[in-house]
């Protein structure tokens, strides 16, 4: 595969699976009115993610970074965002309870989805400092977020 094709499918693939959470936490927010503002927080970062990917996309494509086309894994980014579309099709058939939603957001950050994001990018500037940096920090947000809901309900 060409290297710009495997850029441009790693890109938006990363960027599906930040969306696709971020929609499943809006169906969580939805489904789990006492928690809603804490799931509409996370859903509306994931949005963020996703335009972060973009710019990032961006720059890659005006080359202004450098794309390392040999350390990411297509069907790695494939299986996660199947994974999530078919969460996603499981909460909107109310098929996902309070606690397994809590449980499965857990899981998804702990997999640091975000952590994607720094294989495909190897130039280091500091636009991506920023960038890695912001993720990071959302990430482990997320996780403390998450954590404290649980412990809220099921502790």
């Amino acid at each position: 595969m060409d290297d710009a094709i495997i850029m441009l499918t790693s890109f938006d693939l990363m960027v599906a699976v930040e969306s696709t959470i971020g929609e499943l936490y809006a169906i969580f927010a939805e489904q789990f009115p006492a928690d809603a503002a804490v799931w509409h927080e996370l859903a509306e970062d994931e949005v963020q993610h996703a335009r972060w990917l973009r710019e990032l996309q961006k720059a890659v494509e005006d080359n202004l970074l450098d794309f390392d086309p040999t350390v990411y894994h297509l069907d790695l980014l494939r299986h996660t965002l199947g994974y999530v579309r078919t969460l996603k099709q499981e909460a909107l058939a109310k098929k996902v309870s309070h606690r397994q939603a809590i449980h499965e957001a857990r899981t998804l950050e702990k997999m640091l989805v975000e952590k994607y994001f720094f294989e495909v990018v190897v130039d280091h500037n500091q636009l991506l400092q920023h960038v890695f940096a912001a993720l990071t920090d959302a990430t482990v947000h997320h996780t403390e977020r998450l954590n404290r809901l649980h412990a809220s309900w099921f502790a």
